[in-house]
């Protein structure tokens, strides 16, 4: 199951004009696990924020789709330098039952 998942990531980097990529599933079962494997294996860096711990995350979304805004924040928010085809960016949020 780990490496048809993981060649599903891969096909999905590859693409050409890719869109984002949302992973749901049950808890505890590996996803950001799955995520940060990813990053290690095809990425030069990551950006992984948690949007239930941080509302300036969140308010990132809530002033509009403005990628250029959004990638920024994000930067500054996580810490890491975000650049285009090099850095996975993943937000985790936790679902609520």
């Amino acid at each position: 199951m780990e490496r048809f998942l993981m060649s599903e990531l891969v096909a999905w980097k590859n693409k050409g004009n890719r869109k984002p990529l949302i992973l749901n599933g049950a808890r505890k079962v590996g996803k950001t696990w799955l995520l940060k494997e990813f990053d290690r294996t095809h990425f030069t860096s990551a950006a992984y924020v948690s949007l239930d711990a941080n509302k300036a995350v969140r308010a990132l979304f809530d002033s509009g789709f403005d990628m250029k805004r959004i990638i920024n924040g994000l930067s500054l928010l996580s810490g890491e330098q975000i650049n285009s085809g090099s850095t996975l960016i993943i937000l985790k949020r936790k679902k609520m039952v």
